[in-house]
């Protein structure tokens, strides 16, 4: 999860989604007010 897409880059967002999904195939992007639930590994 992308939780913050600084100004300071020279690239989009969606650039730097898909330059991560290069690593990590499920990246997503957060919005304002999004819940995202984490599984608990025990």
């Amino acid at each position: 999860m992308l939780s913050h897409v600084s100004a300071r880059y020279s690239i989009s967002a969606e650039e730097l989604v898909n330059e991560a999904r290069a690593v990590f195939p499920q990246t997503t992007v957060a919005k304002d007010g999004m819940t995202v639930e984490v599984p608990y590994a025990e």
